[in-house]
């Protein structure tokens, strides 16, 4: 999730505010309980990718000093619990508020817990804007060597009962510089992909024509407020930060993630677990996006 400057309050100011406010008044409801409870979205998608395909969606473990690698192992036993046919990890494996070593340190944590997933499709990995550093390389073989394949700025083409489709990773959009022409270059021409990009809002503009878009990056906001939702959400994750949206043509849906970063508190937004079954007509219909 990236860092937000607010025309009306800074996020981070604003999620301090929140934050003593749950503490005094909600008796540290969205500092302790909300965080720890993982809402497991069950979301039926009708998307041109091969019908009754499971894919399991985790993203923004933002693990450091205040997200413990219990709260990761959590997500990864749930995920587990589920047997997705393949599994995608879309970034934000650290936070970005510390120096590179503690960067990879906590890269390296957070990777040889979820090295454990695995699925009969493959465990796929993409980068958040917090994992990027200088040594950009280091962390896609980091990712790698736990297990999950790396996808950053190309894709892999899969089967399931015959049926081909693709699925394609992308570069991080705030901190790099996406190929998607490069990416797209691995799936054969009229076969169906899958995509993963770490910013909802880039998703649309660099691969308009995936079936469906996977993302994390918002966090849903960390506090939504009845009627208002969200009064804070990072730049290229204001216009789909939750849920299935459609924008233009392009179906995204953008998962509230795992962890969080400071002030660490949820308000009516709970942390994310999503199962994704592709069915062939109906599934869940997909909000506006935001204006």
């Amino acid at each position: 999730m990236a860092s937000l400057t607010s025309r009306r309050l800074s996020r981070r100011r604003f999620l301090e505010i929140a934050a003593a406010g749950a503490a005094t008044v909600g008796g540290g409801y969205g500092l302790l309980l909300e965080p720890s409870d993982f809402a497991i979205e069950q979301v039926k998608i009708a998307a041109p990718l091969p019908t009754g395909l499971r894919i399991g969606a985790v993203s923004d473990f933002h693990l450091a000093d205040h997200i413990s690698q219990e709260r990761v192992e959590a997500a990864v036993r749930h995920l587990r619990a589920e047997s997705p046919d393949l599994i995608v990890l879309l970034g934000d494996y650290s936070t970005a508020m510390h120096t590179e070593s503690v960067i990879h340190r906590n890269v390296e944590r957070a990777l040889d817990i979820l090295g454990s997933l695995d699925a009969p499709l493959g465990v796929y990995a993409i980068l958040g804007n917090h994992d990027v550093t200088h040594k950009l390389d280091d962390i896609a073989t980091v990712i790698e060597r736990h297990g999950p394949t790396p996808l950053v700025d190309n894709g892999v083409v899969l089967s399931v009962h015959g049926e081909r489709f693709g699925i394609v990773g992308l570069a991080d959009a705030l901190q790099m510089k996406p190929k998607p022409n490069l990416a797209l270059a691995a799936i054969p021409s009229g076969v169906s992909y899958l995509g993963l990009v770490h910013e909802p809002d880039a998703g649309p503009t660099l691969i308009p024509h995936a079936a469906l878009v996977l993302s994390g990056h918002s966090h849903g906001g960390q506090v939504r407020l009845p009627l208002i939702g969200a009064p804070v959400l990072p730049e290229l994750g204001r216009r789909l930060p939750w849920g299935l949206r459609r924008d233009g043509k392009t179906l995204v849906y953008t998962s509230r993630g795992v962890g969080m970063v400071p002030p660490r508190i949820r308000i009516n937004c709970r942390p994310e677990i999503t199962l994704i079954t592709i069915v062939n007509q109906g599934g869940i219909r997909p909000q506006r996006p935001h204006v």
